[in-house]
């Protein structure tokens, strides 16, 4: 379950309950609230009285994969969202209708943390191969490069 707190009394409101079966295992958020659990990315968008709506929109990933992180980096095209799984990276250009595998050696290890520190540049973590630096070119040149 999901909570939010109204500043106005400190009461808390539920705003969702049990998306899709699964524990809620992270979320982020800028204009738009992204969460995840193993098996699903959900979207929220603030819908009238500021409740939000949820849709699934990660069903281009293969299902047998676990979502461990997702991370959205905004670039002037847009934005790329990003998808760590215990199996490779993933991204979508288009909000998470078509999903990419990453390719060369991105493609086949966990990804567990997903950091976006600058235009175009990813740092991704992993217990087992450690630390990369991605430079993610579709914020250069609109094409991707390692992606």
């Amino acid at each position: 379950q999901l909570f939010k707190q109204s500043g106005k009394d400190d009461s808390w409101q539920l705003v969702l309950m049990d998306p899709v079966q699964g524990k809620i295992r992270g979320m982020t958020a800028r204009d738009t609230v992204y969460l995840w659990t193993e098996s699903a990315i959900l979207r929220g968008r603030k819908s009238g009285g500021g409740l939000l709506q949820w849709e699934k929109f990660s069903d281009g990933i293969p299902s047998d994969l676990t979502i461990q992180t997702v991370s959205v980096e905004q670039d002037k095209l847009g934005s790329v969202i990003f998808a760590g799984t215990d199996r490779g990276l993933f991204w979508s250009r288009d909000g998470g209708k078509h999903w990419q595998p990453a390719q060369g050696l991105l493609a086949d290890f966990p990804v567990e943390v997903i950091l976006a520190p600058a235009e175009g540049f990813l740092l991704l973590g992993s217990q087992e191969q450690g630390v990369f630096l991605a430079v993610n070119l579709i914020s250069r040149a609109g094409i991707f490069g390692l992606f």
